[in-house]
């Protein structure tokens, strides 16, 4: 399988997307975020921390979004930050109690570390997961589908 991460192409204030979205079903999933979204926020704010920025506070609306995109694009196999609902980053965080800043994706990953790397390697999505105004932190990952998302 070829890893990639797709370029972060948000979309800004509705743009291309439709006003009247339905958002998808609440999850059947536990709340409790597993193993491998602690080890990415961990390895997320480690990274952030050998740069001199502060680490991130985990948001529980920000793990809902982040874990319905990503049940979303496992399901639909497409790796976009539209989901198949054509909502946003911004709908799907508002549809889960609050709001957000920004989302990194990553598709095709067997492991955090390998989506840090992808993410550190682009620049787009470094810019992002490196942005000092950043304060609050929600990660999920559904099969090798990964989804990351920040507030300020």
């Amino acid at each position: 399988m070829i890893k990639h991460v797709l370029l972060s192409s948000l979309c800004l204030f509705g743009l291309n997307c439709k006003a009247d979205w339905t958002p998808a079903p609440p999850s059947n999933e536990p709340s409790l975020p597993g193993p491998n979204e602690i080890e990415l926020t961990a390895l997320v704010n480690g990274e952030r921390m050998k740069r001199g920025l502060p680490g991130l506070i985990t948001y529980q609306h920000l793990e809902c979004a982040s874990l319905r995109h990503a049940e979303d694009m496992n399901f639909t196999k497409i790796c976009s930050h539209m989901g198949s609902d054509l909502s946003t980053p911004w709908q799907r965080a508002q549809t889960c109690g609050g709001r957000a800043s920004g989302e990194i994706i990553a598709c095709g990953y067997d492991t955090p570390e390998q989506a840090i790397q992808g993410w550190i390697q682009s620049r787009p999505h470094s810019v992002i997961m490196f942005d000092r105004a950043n304060v609050g932190i929600g990660a999920a990952r559904v099969g090798n589908y990964w989804v990351v998302m920040f507030m300020k």
